[in-house]
């Protein structure tokens, strides 16, 4: 009776961490607490719902399978038990269709544990039982039925079936033995010798837990020993620094001392010296110290002087604040003063009307009354507005090429990136495959909220057709562009005419030519101090075909050094008005771009911005605006 009371006490205290470092939680825990999606967690979701919905359109389904099985984990993983479950069961139709039975293991055993959790362990079993069937067909990888086995153990352990908890065990113990993985025998040791005392076998119980004292202790050992070999090393390395410090401390002394003779000891050594080459020596020596102690002087005047500068200007600028702060007071008491005498005034007519309006003042305040209600409620919608908004902008930031990955690959390069609105239709877009590059600066219709999931999906069609597809010619890709967008808007069988233009280069690193195709925007290339204009197709892509004609994207092949720079950029900024609706011009935004080419890459993005605000002089900016600029020499 003690010997198991001892076992119990000892399994209960290890079982868990043991079992948990495998991979499987012993108790299958109910209590833990439902958590709310963070915002970031919240948009990755919704990002996977555009994966997963773009996927099915497309029809490929082991891409969907893949964005359900995420989202099912972002559930799970905050305790959303229900929602992970039901996207599991969606990702499991998928994956029976395509008969892939890796995935229908994976997902069985996932649902198994979820149901698990929430307490039904007959729907637990069920996807054991089949993830149990597909992983015996697997060849050469029985590690898979140890693991699965010691799952379907705990269920029943959890039923309270001792019995059949022991069978299972068994066969997991079996497996495990058949692979050499003794953390896995461990475990399986502690949990037998539970199960055999809950089921009132002491004997059994007791050479299970000696068993798996046995392989707990093997296993502290090998640990321990790793720790001891690192250990020695650091204790090494520790050695060897202190060693290095001491002598290089000794050779400070030495030095420091050499320096320091006292006077007495000076003027000894000085009569002590019989030959000019000793007394040269000594008055070296001596002028080194001298100098010293001069620099040391010179150091300390700077240091005094560079301190009462510094106070001489903080004084200076604390005076210009205060006459500021005084000149801003006067100012704003002259206004207040200003304002007190046209109260004065108002008041003495509302006074001398009173009795006239009473009726009429009446009315105004319940008027006032109404539109302070209205008002509010216009205040809450546009704040619900500009949150939605503002939630939008995280999942296109998220979506979208981070701009520090073109500097990566282009070192001399900017990107000015300016949304109209909080969400923008404008987006950048670039890869490397191997010994390739591909940039693109994109145009799509409209801005704001509506361009933003337009952009969104030319960003997914293009992270398709290039990553998935491995299409690298820029005018097939445009033309593949071109259906997909028709496809998803459904523009042969609607009248949605909603479109981009873009302007994309190839870059062949391996012969140093770059390939252009444009749907609409051309790109500037400067050259030796000459600006060329490589005009792009006349279709767009997407849109209303009002004609029957097949659409043509054609790609221009350019040479180039690691000097040529090359401008790509949407409309945005030669559509600017300013106050008195002008137009910034394609050819003033040609002869800006030359007039500063040879300046440093991010001082052209800031004279960029500066020439854009000073012609828009307060007005509101028109359009979306992107420009990317870059060098062509590549970072290998």
């Amino acid at each position: 009776m003690t010997l198991s009371i001892k076992i119990g006490n000892y399994i209960k205290l290890s079982a868990v961490i043991i079992l948990s470092a495998i991979g499987v939680n012993p108790l299958f825990s109910q209590n833990s607490a439902y958590q709310e999606l963070s915002r970031q967690d919240s948009a990755e979701v919704l990002r996977l719902e555009v994966l997963y919905k773009t996927a099915e359109i497309k029809g490929f389904a082991a891409e969907a399978a893949e964005q359900l099985n995420s989202i099912a984990q972002i559930y799970w993983n905050h305790n959303q038990n229900e929602k992970a479950v039901s996207y599991y069961l969606k990702s499991l139709t998928l994956n029976e269709k395509l008969r892939n039975e890796n995935g229908i293991s994976m997902i069985n055993n996932n649902l198994g544990l979820l149901y698990t959790d929430v307490g039904k362990y007959n729907e637990a079993l069920s996807c054991f039982q089949k993830t149990l069937n597909y992983r015996k067909t697997f060849r050469g990888k029985s590690d898979g039925l140890s693991s699965t086995y010691l799952n379907i153990a705990m269920v029943y352990i959890n039923l309270g079936n001792y019995e059949e908890a022991a069978k299972q065990l068994e066969e997991s113990l079996k497996y495990a033995r058949e692979n050499n993985d003794t953390e896995r025998m461990r475990s399986c040791f502690g949990t037998l010798s539970e199960v055999y005392e809950k089921a009132g076998f002491p004997d059994k119980a007791a050479a299970n837990f000696k068993l798996y004292k046995e392989y707990n202790d093997l296993l502290n050992k090998k640990t321990e020993e790793k720790f001891e070999a690192a250990d020695l090393r650091a204790t090494k390395a520790e050695n060897e620094r202190l060693r290095n410090s001491i002598e290089l401390l000794k050779k400070q002394n030495e030095l420091r001392d050499s320096l320091k003779l006292s006077t007495g000891e000076n003027k000894t050594l000085f009569d002590n010296l019989t030959d000019a080459e000793k007394k040269a020596e000594y008055y070296k020596k001596d002028a080194q110290v001298k100098q010293l102690e001069n620099e040391k002087k010179l150091e300390s005047r700077k240091k005094l002087i560079t301190f009462i500068l510094t106070a001489v200007a903080f004084l200076v600028i604390l005076i210009i604040i205060l006459l500021r702060y005084n000149r801003q007071k006067a100012e704003a008491n002259r206004k207040l003063e200003y304002k007190n005498v046209e109260i004065l005034q108002q008041r003495e007519e509302i006074l001398q009307q009173r009795d006239n309006l009473e009726d009429a003042f009446g009315r105004i305040a319940k008027q006032n009354e109404d539109l302070v209600v209205a008002n509010t409620e216009i205040a809450k919608k546009n704040h619900n507005i500009t949150e939605s908004i503002n939630y939008a902008l995280l999942i296109q930031k998220a979506v979208l090429t981070k701009a520090t990955k073109l500097n990566s690959i282009f070192p001399d390069s900017f990107i000015l990136y300016k949304p109209r609105d909080i969400v923008s239709g404008d987006f950048y877009w670039h890869t490397r495959i191997d010994d390739k590059i591909l940039v693109a600066a994109v145009d799509c219709t409209g801005h704001g909220v509506p361009g933003a999931f337009l952009s969104m999906a030319g960003n997914e069609l293009l992270n398709r057709i290039v990553d998935v597809n491995k299409i690298t010619d820029p005018d097939k890709i445009i033309h593949e562009m071109d259906k997909g967008i028709r496809e998803i808007l459904h523009q042969d069988i609607s009248d949605n005419d909603d479109g981009m233009d873009l302007s994309m280069v190839y870059f062949d690193l391996k012969i140093k030519k770059m390939y252009f195709s444009g749907a609409v925007n051309p790109i500037f290339i400067i050259e030796n101090d000459e600006v060329a204009i490589i005009p792009g197709n006349k279709y767009s892509v997407g849109g209303l075909i009002f004609e029957k004609v097949s659409k043509k994207f054609e790609t221009t092949e350019i040479s180039y050094t690691d000097d040529t720079i090359i401008y790509m950029f949407s409309d945005g900024f030669q559509d600017q008005l300013n106050p008195e609706n002008g137009r910034f011009s394609v050819h003033a935004f040609k002869n800006l771009l030359f007039s500063i080419h040879k300046e440093p890459f991010e001082k052209q993005k800031e004279l960029l911005n500066e020439a854009h605000l000073k012609w828009q002089n307060g007005g509101k900016q028109t359009d979306d605006i992107l420009v990317m600029g870059l060098k062509t020499r590549i970072n290998f």
